[in-house]
């Protein structure tokens, strides 16, 4: 690995300023940032690997174990789990090491404490955030009682934001896609993303950074490349990292967006063309979530008008660890389990970079398990049996 310090400009943290070039769209850091360079068949500094589950909850089928549509996984001062159900819209406090149920809060509806589809669940360092399903964000203390509710935070430009994640403070980091109508027809084009933060739900720009390629046939609306890159945005404690994986380039910033920390940039990785049978399990997959007459003119507008890109993304997934690493995740191809948050069929290859951008280790997870959370000897996510029955599992860390 080379440790680099690469010359450029971030112009107003406006990134991309040059016209686009769907090859190489890799923005220019600020002289002095360093540049974690690792060439064609560099390796990580250590070996780790995960070990049997030293928790399971669910294989006794009772009700607080019963899960559906798990929406996150959370370790609550290392003593007690916190897993949000999304099928029940609840969270669901278990004792960490025994697995025994301890109290549930939440629940479906719109009123205090409650959630109309829960859908991502976060901790800071003094709370717990819930967002459901229409961006309305619930803020409880760490014991689960509820605090207040905040709206679906809208930008200084009066369009809707995503919540992507919360620093420790509590300050959220959020985003908004902006239009794609100058798609021009018969092209490539990069869909861009404005990162803010928010206090209160005020939002605070700190730059823009590239979404998603759209293309568009003829008259059509524009459409996203099908499985094409698409940026993946992560909270660290203080610092944010994003990544567009056309190229497997990660830039992580200070909270406020005005300091460039580190990149990390890997010039191999496991590059899987799109072919034949890609496009056919997407036409399949789609077909089987969009059945019969109602789903037939949808399934005709997607095969005349879906393109599909070359190649798999470099990655898909960052996930921020509770020691500040930073786990980052291939791309998996959707498949047509009835979750939102679906487990791959076979093992995934996670690197996990610390807090200064240095690649620990590569970490295989088996088949059948989603990633939530991890820490310093742990790794916590979702497995699912051969019926597709969710468990919640503990994995221990092994490192040497």
């Amino acid at each position: 690995m080379q440790h680099m310090h690469l010359a450029g400009s971030f112009a107003a943290l406006t990134i991309f300023s040059a016209p686009l070039v769907l090859s190489a769209q890799i923005p220019a850091m600020e002289s002095g940032v360093p540049v974690h360079q690792y060439r064609k068949g560099s390796a990580p500094e250590a070996d780790w690997s995960v070990g049997p589950p030293v928790l399971v909850i669910g294989s006794e089928r009772r009700k607080p174990e019963i899960f559906f549509d798990v929406a996150g996984v959370l370790s609550i001062a290392g003593a007690r789990l916190l897993v949000a159900d999304g099928g029940s819209s609840e969270l669901r406090f278990f004792d960490m090491k025994t697995g025994r149920h301890l109290y549930t809060v939440g629940g479906k509806g719109r009123g205090p404490g409650e959630f109309d589809g829960l859908w991502d669940v976060w901790q800071t360092n003094n709370g717990i955030v819930a967002v459901d399903a229409s961006g309305r964000a619930s803020y409880f203390d760490l014991e689960g009682t509820f605090l207040r509710t905040l709206p679906p935070p809208v930008s200084g430009l009066g369009r809707r934001l995503r919540r992507a994640g919360f620093f420790a403070d509590g300050t959220t980091l959020a985003y908004g896609v902006e239009p794609d109508s100058d798609v021009k027809p018969d092209e490539k084009s990069v869909v861009w993303m404005r990162i803010e933060m928010l206090e209160e739900d005020e939002p605070s720009f700190l730059l823009r950074y590239p979404h998603h390629i759209a293309t568009r046939k003829g008259p059509a609306r524009p459409w996203g490349l099908v499985y094409g890159p698409v940026s993946a945005l992560a909270a660290a404690g203080t610092r944010f990292c994003v990544g567009f994986p056309a190229e497997y380039v990660i830039d992580c910033f200070s909270l406020d967006g005005a300091r460039p920390l580190h990149r990390i940039v890997r010039e191999s990785w496991a590059r899987v063309p799109v072919g034949p049978a890609h496009r056919v399990e997407y036409f399949e997959v789609n077909e089987a979530a969009n059945p019969g007459a109602r789903g037939a003119p949808y399934l005709e507008y997607l095969r005349e008008n879906a393109q599909f890109a070359d190649e798999f993304p470099a990655f898909e997934r960052l996930v921020s660890g509770d020691n500040g690493d930073l786990w980052v995740g291939p791309f998996i191809p959707e498949g047509d389990t009835p979750v939102l948050k679906p487990s791959p069929d076979h093992a995934t290859t996670w690197s996990v970079y610390s807090a200064d951008g240095r690649w620990l280790s590569d970490v295989v997870l088996p088949a059948r398990f989603r990633l939530f959370s991890a820490g310093s000897d742990y790794v916590a996510g979702v497995a699912r049996d051969e019926n597709d029955v969710e468990s919640v599992v503990i994995l221990p860390l092994r490192k040497r």
